[in-house]
């Protein structure tokens, strides 16, 4: 059965956006005008909301990559310099409950590479993989997280940032919980200027612990979702990249 414009779950085709309160998602298959080894200047919101992240520095520029992760394109980040976000002082989202998803590839040891990150309020998703997944988040209940031996490169890790009933947050790698029962509070997402910003791949200021290794995917929802709608996303991004659930 051919994909359509993300997915295909049983016998339709499917996107993360059918589900409700989608206001982010890249992926690196949906873009179009790049080739192999280009520079990433825009990284398109494919919600059409028109949230896109940009780097106009081409020494800074993630790179494109194609035929990377089950034949599908990926943005390379170089653990040095790479970073793309919104330099400006802009509100991407008010404080709310978020879940976010992440499929990454190729990714060196480390604990504190960065995937996402932004000045207002401090959410702060860190992921390292070396003899263990490691995936922590920031924010104004502190450092939140925890790691799973043997999970190796591709991965899918979920952040599911929920503030209902006391410590309901938690951290999933390709479907598993590697920690639950976890505090949030609503934060906002939103960067102050061009040094202060909302970024992937690298701190806020653009200029710190950077991200090493591949992003294929990544996808925002304001709400936690629940363990039903988690796991449609996230079959769907083992469907389509070749990650095992466990």
């Amino acid at each position: 059965m051919l994909l359509g414009r993300a997915g295909v779950i049983g016998s339709a085709v499917w996107a993360p956006t059918d589900i409700e309160g989608c206001f982010l998602w890249f992926a690196a298959n949906l873009e179009t005008g790049y080739s192999d080894n280009d520079g990433v200047s825009i990284m398109t919101d494919q919600t059409g909301i028109g949230n896109s992240f940009l780097q106009a520095t081409g020494a800074k520029q993630p790179v494109y990559k194609t035929n990377i992760l089950s034949t599908y394109p990926i943005f390379r980040f170089d653990g040095s310099n790479h970073s793309i976000g919104i330099g400006t002082a802009t509100t991407l989202h008010a404080a709310a409950d978020f879940t976010f998803f992440f499929v990454t590839a190729n990714q060196t040891a480390g604990a504190w590479d960065t995937l996402f990150d932004c000045y207002n309020g401090r959410v702060f998703l860190l992921a390292g993989n070396g003899s263990a997944k490691i995936a922590y988040y920031v924010t104004a209940n502190g450092y939140q997280g925890g790691s799973v031996a043997g999970v190796t490169n591709p991965s899918i890790t979920t952040f599911l940032l929920s503030s209902a009933g006391g410590n309901t947050a938690a951290i999933y790698v390709n479907g598993s919980a590697i920690n639950s029962g976890l505090a949030y509070t609503q934060t906002a997402l939103a960067g102050s200027g061009a040094t202060v910003g909302i970024v992937l791949g690298a701190e806020y200021n653009f200029a710190s612990s950077f991200f090493q290794g591949d992003i294929a995917e990544v996808i925002i929802y304001d709400t936690a979702l629940g363990a039903t709608d988690r796991g449609t996303v996230e079959s769907y991004l083992s469907s389509k990249y070749g990650i095992s659930l466990v």
